[in-house]
Order: C-alpha cells, then sequence, then structure tokens
C-alpha cells in the first residue's frame, strides 16, 4: 500500500513551530476551521486515509495536510508546513517557562527590534521555552523548530505548572476578559479571533485546566455541577449554557414534536462565563461579532438560557473579588490534564444553525 511521502510518520507525534495551525474539517486549505493548534503544541499524526482504506498514492490537497489529534483528542486536518517531527520525551511545555501576557507579542531574530522584522507574532496564552536571561528588556526564547528568538520581558510572565495554584473564579474571568474586543471567528483559539467554546476552553487552560472543546461536550463534562437557572444563584465564573431559535425567530426549544411525542431535548449551541450582576462575556455574532459583555436578563437571552454550571473544584471561589468588566490583568498557567472530548464533526450543529447561532 502506498502512502503519502510526508516529513512526519504516522502514529507519531509532531510539534506545532507556526503561531497558529489551522485543523480543519477536510484536508482543504478553503475548507471549514473546526479548531486551532498554538504554538508548542504536541499532536499525534494519525495514519493518511490511503493507508487505512487500502487505496493508492495520496493526491492532492491531501499531499500538503496530515490529520492530527490534540490533547484535548480533537482531530482536524493540519498543513505540513506547520509541524516538525517530536522526539523529545517530555513536551516542549515543560521546564522553565514564559507565557505571552499582551494580546500579540513579537518574537524577534535578534534582541534588538529595529534591526529586522519578528519571527513569529504570537497570541496570548502561548508558552515558550525560556533561554538566558539577558538584562531588563530581553528573554530568550528557545522555540519547538529549534530556533532562538527573542521576546520583551512586558509581553511575557512566569508560566507555573498544573495545579500548582488552585482555579479560581478570578482567573476564570480575568482571562475571558482579556480577550474582550477579539473578532469572533468559528473555530478559533486566540486573540486573533475565536469561537464562544474556545473562549471557555482558553480560560480554563490558561487557568490550569483543559477542558473539553465545544459547548456540547463542555455542558457535559463530568468537572462541573449544575447550578440552579436563577440569576440571584449565579456566582463568577459560572458557565451559561444557551439554544438556538429557528430562522423566523420561533423557539426551537423543547418544541412538541408532531403527532404528539415527547420533544426532542435541546441542543447546546453557545456558552459565555457569568461575571457579575446579570452580566456575562462570551464571544458571539449577536449585538456584535466579537467578545463582550452580554445582559443574561434580556429577553433574547432569557429565552435561550437552558442551565448553568460551575467547575466543581473552584477554590474560595464566592468569596473573591470579581475583577471589573473592563479589566485585563495578566496571568499566567499551564495547561492540566485533558478529559476526552468530541470532535468538531459530532458536536450536533447543521450549517443553517450554525449561521444563526453558532455552537462553537
Amino acid at each position: 500500500v502506498q502512502t503519502c511521502a510526508l516529513p512526519i510518520w504516522s502514529g507519531r507525534q509532531g510539534v506545532v513551530v507556526t503561531a497558529l495551525a489551522d485543523l480543519l474539517e477536510k484536508p482543504d486549505a478553503g475548507g471549514s476551521l473546526a479548531d486551532q493548534a498554538r504554538l508548542g503544541d504536541v499532536v499525534t499524526v494519525l495514519p493518511p486515509a490511503a493507508a487505512q482504506d487500502g487505496g493508492g498514492a495520496c493526491r492532492l490537497p491531501r499531499d500538503a495536510f496530515v490529520e492530527v489529534e490534540t490533547a484535548e483528542r480533537y482531530r482536524g486536518f493540519v498543513a505540513v508546513t506547520a509541524l516538525r517531527p517530536w522526539t523529545e520525551a517530555t513536551p516542549y511545555r515543560s521546564g522553565p517557562r514564559e507565557r505571552v501576557v499582551a494580546r500579540l507579542a513579537n518574537v524577534y531574530p535578534q534582541p534588538d527590534l529595529t534591526k529586522s522584522n519578528p519571527l513569529l507574532v504570537l497570541p496570548l496564552g502561548v508558552e515558550l521555552r525560556r533561554g538566558r536571561d539577558l538584562g531588563p528588556r530581553w528573554l530568550e526564547a528557545l522555540l519547538p523548530d529549534g530556533r532562538t528568538g527573542y521576546i520583551q520581558r512586558g509581553d511575557v510572565g512566569p508560566a507555573v505548572q498544573p495545579g500548582q495554584t488552585p482555579l479560581t473564579a478570578a482567573c476564570l474571568v480575568e482571562h475571558s476578559l482579556l480577550h474582550d474586543g477579539t473578532p469572533y471567528l468559528w473555530g478559533g483559539r486566540s486573540t486573533l479571533g475565536i469561537d464562544c467554546s474556545g473562549l471557555v476552553a482558553n480560560a480554563f487552560a490558561a487557568c490550569g485546566v483543559l477542558a473539553p472543546r465545544d459547548a456540547g461536550p463542555q455542558h457535559d463534562w463530568s468537572e462541573l455541577q449544575p447550578v440552579p437557572k436563577d440569576v440571584s444563584a449565579l456566582r463568577p465564573g459560572d458557565l451559561l449554557f444557551f439554544g438556538s431559535e429557528s430562522p423566523g425567530g420561533s423557539e426551537s426549544l423543547g418544541a412538541p414534536a408532531p403527532g404528539g411525542a415527547a420533544p426532542p431535548p435541546p441542543r447546546i449551541t453557545h456558552v459565555g462565563f457569568y461575571v457579575s450582576e446579570g452580566r456575562f462575556v462570551h464571544a458571539s455574532t449577536s449585538e456584535r461579532p466579537a467578545v463582550h459583555i452580554s445582559d443574561l436578563r434580556a429577553p433574547e437571552w432569557q429565552r435561550r438560557w437552558l442551565s448553568a454550571r460551575r467547575y466543581a473544584k473552584l477554590a474560595a471561589a464566592i468569596a473573591e473579588p470579581v475583577p471589573a468588566a473592563s479589566a485585563a490583568p495578566a496571568a499566567s498557567a499551564a495547561p492540566g490534564p485533558a478529559p476526552a472530548s468530541a470532535s468538531a464533526s459530532a458536536n450536533g450543529a447543521n450549517a443553517a444553525d450554525a449561521t444563526i447561532w453558532p455552537q462553537k
């Protein structure tokens, strides 16, 4: 059986060497975005379809892509040029690391921003292996492709090991607010573009926990406990889950089925974080296509609101002060252990619903 001549062997691990790597639903550069991996993410490369089905040699565009599985067990097709083989026993994100705390940060080929263009422009949350300390302004960064880069201290902060500090409600709210104003992007996971469940996953990752990727699996995540569906019962950092409406505006949430059959269970199509005083932060195409704060008490959101859930291991979350909606403090943390997560193709949203109320 012939397989694609790829620089990465199937079944081995690869590391993302670009600032972002698009995980596409199909091996087509113009196709739908399922998720994104970030610099330093280590992924498992899956066997090509030709090897799985006994077919012949791979043809374009599949030759330019490999199917990978992320730490969240999310699958998609990634451009070969975004990956390098990873043979080290430990992940790239091990040892002393720095985490990007600015919305965007430049990595230069030398510790001087006037002599060359950046090697990379990294979004919030990307972690870098730390190299030498070069004084009050510059740090050396050891990139996953073997190159050395240089980043300004004001753009990064120390990353901590998972579990080193307890997750708090304030951490979740702060890191979600750091994305305020980020454009909505279906499948996005960065301050260049993000969707609703990507915002939730990013906030948890920044606070030391790896959450499921999509809204449906996030709702069903075993680490969450139900909260009464009452604004007065909500606390900062609670997750709010919403359903969809039909294109004409009529409700599709629990509507009777034809013939008097029991209605189908509502489908989770949207998620956000409760902030305080009836407000929640989310990435949405409603009101404006960006991360923003909305009023949960507004009629639209009251109609669509299905449930609320709270991370069961929050440490002293209820008693903590909550940052103001305009706050954007920098904090740092590293991802924790990965739970199971559904792939984008299994998240239950069809194209029509995605146009009106995206699920991600």
